[in-house]
């Protein structure tokens, strides 16, 4: 990390600074501006402020005034809410099964629940979505996905679960052999902005608090020691994970192993 104090240290800088170095300009753009002399992001910054948005947009401008130290984006000291929230795998293994594909669906769905209690939102849409491997010319290929609404918005992982199951069914066809499935969950807004339904017959405050003890209960004795009964056990449906980084610090397995 490097403090630049001074208007000198700011100029110094800029010039021992490839300007295709530049988080903003990348490979395309650093070769036009190599193209007119531009080398260093000191050369940037002294080029005409419409020269730059002609060549660049608005986007380039920013950069500019960036490095000359005039701000143009806000500092976020706390992340903004997701206005989607998507789990999606491809698995291992094909799959043909619609009790296997159920036990996926209901994973991914809680998964994105847990993410709307962490951000303490709640969700109105619920889209499920399967296909099968498309680079596969020797198989049938079959695509399709299917969005709920949701009576009242919600992020209790019982009722979206229920929900993608009931989506995951109308648009599951036997005979094929399915690579990927995901839920997405939209219209997203606050828990404090939730609009009820009249008629609404699921006891919230119950929902509620059985997802408060089971988010307790996970984050204290591990990731979905506590599950929704849809999730299964067998995990049949095991996901591509040959890029998995091994749990040095929580598995014996994966211990380093040093020889001397």
């Amino acid at each position: 990390m490097f403090f630049i104090k001074k208007e000198d240290e700011r100029i110094n800088a800029l010039k021992n600074f490839e300007v295709g170095e530049v988080w903003g300009i990348g490979r395309q753009f650093s070769k036009l501006l190599n193209r007119y002399g531009v080398k260093t992001a000191y050369d940037f910054t002294r080029l005409p402020t419409e020269w730059v948005q002609r060549q660049m947009s608005v986007v380039g401008v920013r950069t500019q005034k960036e490095l000359l130290g005039i701000p143009c984006i806000d500092l976020e000291h706390i992340a903004p809410s997701k206005q989607s929230i998507c789990t999606s795998r491809s698995f291992g293994e094909m799959q043909t099964e619609l009790a296997y594909l159920k036990e996926a669906i209901a994973s991914f769905a809680h998964s994105c629940a847990h993410k709307l209690r962490k951000q303490n939102s709640c969700a109105q849409l619920v889209m499920v979505f399967i296909h099968t491997n498309f680079f596969r010319n020797d198989l049938p290929q079959y695509s399709m996905s299917r969005t709920i609404t949701l009576p009242v918005a919600s992020n209790s992982s019982i009722e979206i679960v229920h929900h993608a199951l009931l989506a995951l069914e109308s648009i599951y066809k036997p005979g094929y052999r399915y690579k990927k499935a995901g839920v997405v969950l939209s219209g997203i807004s606050s828990t404090e902005f939730i609009q009820t339904a009249l008629f609404d017959e699921i006891d919230r405050n119950k929902h509620k608090q059985v997802m408060t003890a089971m988010d307790n209960l996970n984050a204290r004795y591990g990731r979905n020691v506590v599950r929704i009964a849809a999730q299964g056990s067998g995990r049949k449906w095991k996901l591509r994970q040959e890029r998995l980084s091994p749990c040095y610090t929580t598995r014996w397995d994966d211990l380093i192993n040093i020889n001397v």
